[in-house]
């Protein structure tokens, strides 16, 4: 039998070939990471209506509650690129009527992109609840190398999650984990 190792760019990730038998196997370590953190909860903020066009600063990015304006973003319309993403405060309230946020940063392109708006198709009419949408860094940042970012508010607690890329497993689990049932007005919009 031989062995050859590869490194791939990084110590943490690397190739291990081995031929025995006449056969290659192949097994790729390092990338065995999750692709989302944990779950992570916090305390509801303020639920209250601001006037259209107010600035609201929230405790984290993304915001899993808070004060928001009184109008939600449109029901119908799933996936927002950066050029056509309403205020954050806007899509805070589609929070409070039970909607998963899921946000995206700038890094994410092409086949990635492409599987967010079809999963927003898949999952943003009801019973899903889901809208996808570009982040406004200037309601600042996610974490150093996480990429996309999901929120819920429930009755109880805001929620989120970061990922250092787009996954629909991910995505599943989080929106099956808290569901659209689970908020402070469900029933709206």
């Amino acid at each position: 039998m031989c062995v050859l190792v590869i490194l791939l760019g990084a110590v943490a990730d690397a190739a291990v070939i081995t031929l025995a038998g006449g056969r290659v196997h192949t097994l790729v370590l390092g990338r065995d990471q999750p692709v989302c953190g944990g779950f992570i909860n916090d305390p509801v903020r303020d639920m209250g209506h601001r006037p259209e066009g107010t600035r609201i600063e929230y405790p984290t990015a993304p915001p899993s509650s808070g004060p928001h304006y009184p109008i939600p973003a449109d029901p119908q319309t799933w996936f927002y690129a950066a050029s056509t993403a309403p205020p954050v405060e806007r899509l805070v309230h589609n929070l409070e009527h039970g909607y998963t946020l899921v946000w995206y940063d700038d890094t994410i392109k092409s086949r990635q992109l492409d599987d967010l708006r079809s999963l927003a198709g898949r999952l943003g009419a009801d019973p899903g609840k889901v809208i996808v949408a570009a982040w406004d860094t200037g309601h600042g940042s996610f974490p150093s190398g996480q990429h996309v970012a999901l929120a819920h508010w429930s009755a109880h607690q805001g929620h989120r999650q970061y990922c250092r890329r787009a996954s629909t497993a991910a995505i599943n689990t989080f929106v099956n984990r808290y569901p659209r049932t689970d908020a402070p007005e469900p029933s709206g919009q």
